[in-house]
């Protein structure tokens, strides 16, 4: 079965809501509060979590061992704040919705 003929039909107006944002915006706007909590929240946590270990002398990986983890951290803190940042989003992301509201003219 191809991607094409696997994807899902939309039916009627109440499935394509449910697929369609409401507003355009939104998705983006949401997807940057993840990324800022996954940069600041995640991201520290594992640096801290990498600071608290010795390094071994005889077999230490160098600077490529550094970008790696770098990298490793990077993406372990994107998958985390995608799977488990939601309540910490959902706070900061009603915060910046109703202070959006607020200075809106409508």
């Amino acid at each position: 079965m191809n991607a094409i003929t696997s994807a899902p039909r939309v039916s009627d107006a109440a499935s394509l809501r449910q697929i369609t944002p409401v507003r355009p915006g939104e998705p983006t706007t949401r997807e940057a509060f993840r990324d800022l909590v996954a940069g600041t929240f995640y991201k520290q946590m594992l640096a801290e979590l990498r600071s608290s270990e010795k390094p071994v002398p005889y077999i230490g990986g160098g600077r490529a061992e550094e970008v790696f983890r770098e990298q490793l951290d990077q993406t372990l803190a994107e998958n985390f704040a995608a799977s488990h940042g939601d309540p910490l989003v959902a706070g900061l992301y009603e915060k910046f919705r109703t202070d959006l509201a607020a200075k809106s003219p409508l």
